[in-house]
């Protein structure tokens, strides 16, 4: 974390650099997969019926 009131210590290590966005994208992307995994579950669909059915295109 960098800000004008605290540097963390990564943060001083890369030259006060903001690295937040990395942590935050990797955690985001993990709840939304998970989020994907239990809706489709509870769906009772698999990920390869939702491939399946996307086979034919509408062109």
């Amino acid at each position: 974390m960098s800000n004008a009131w605290y540097v963390g210590p990564i943060a001083r290590h890369f030259s006060n650099a903001d690295l937040s966005w990395i942590p935050g994208m990797v955690v985001t992307s993990v709840v939304y997969l998970a989020l994907v995994r239990v809706g489709r579950g509870a769906r009772g669909e698999s990920f390869t019926a939702v491939a399946s059915r996307h086979q034919t295109s509408p062109l």
